[in-house]
């Protein structure tokens, strides 16, 4: 097996070298240290992100409410505190980075998550479709084969012949586990993709699923589920104390702003 190499511009904690990462996403199989100067990083990243979160989302709750009139209702808006915060500090910084960015990183994982995760994805919006069982059932088997298929010629293929593969793949899957992670979003509203414009209600999860792909490659999962724990936080907080000081507020960009806020 050859060196592992060190993460590109390494110990260079910017926040131009996050775009830079993004601009060009490219695989890993080293990881940084979490010490000082990363957590600090990080942190300023959490910050940088609220922020403009907090700019991007009232802009895009006006789109929504005046394309269709009102936002729909959030399945997570009658949550009470206590649970938003064990939902969105414990249990999705896990499932979510285990499901969508623990493969991520892995140098045969990664060329196999994407798909499965694609087609875990499809089997569940056949359920949820019109579908007969019978169908839907026939459905995940052919998919469930295949992607055994795969993952069987993918660890048992030799190192060499899947360097340029993962090379050259990379970027279509970083990009596809954001994809689906800020589309799993749209199950929190009622009736889901019920229109083409809610697909930007969840384009700050998708802009988030890519920031915690770059966290996660570059200083691990364990990482980015602290990120990702952090900013769910911190927006819990801020939709908190925006509920108590207006709650019966009306104004467009206020409920794009709770609109993005419920959304974990």
């Amino acid at each position: 097996m050859p060196p592992l190499t060190p993460h590109p511009n390494a110990r260079a904690y910017r926040l131009p070298d996050v775009w830079a990462y993004l601009r060009r996403p490219r695989f890993t199989a080293q990881r940084e240290a979490l010490d000082a100067a990363a957590l600090a990083h990080l942190i300023l990243l959490v910050g940088a992100t609220v922020l403009g979160v907090i700019i991007l989302t009232p802009l895009i709750g006006g789109i929504v409410i005046g394309v269709m009139g009102e936002l729909p209702d959030n399945s997570v808006a009658n949550i009470d505190t206590q649970t938003l915060l064990l939902l969105g500090m414990v249990i999705a910084p896990l499932w979510e980075e285990l499901a969508y960015r623990s493969w991520l990183g892995g140098p045969r994982s990664v060329l196999i998550g994407l798909p499965a995760l694609a087609a875990v994805s499809a089997g569940l919006a056949a359920v949820a479709s019109p579908l007969s069982s019978f169908a839907t059932l026939v459905m995940m088997a052919v998919l469930g084969m295949l992607i055994f298929q795969l993952a069987l010629r993918v660890f048992s293929a030799g190192e060499a012949s899947l360097a340029g593969l993962r090379r050259r793949s990379f970027p279509l899957v970083f990009w596809g586990s954001a994809l689906l992670f800020g589309m799993l979003h749209l199950a929190n509203y009622d009736g889901g993709l019920s229109h083409p414009v809610l697909l930007l209600a969840v384009l700050p999860q998708f802009l988030i699923g890519a920031l915690l792909g770059y966290v996660r490659m570059r200083f691990g999962l364990l990482a980015a589920m602290g990120f990702h724990a952090a900013y769910n936080g911190v927006l819990i907080g801020l939709m908190v104390v925006l509920t108590n000081v207006a709650p019966d507020a009306a104004d467009g960009a206020v409920k794009g702003a709770a609109m993005a806020l419920r959304v974990l």
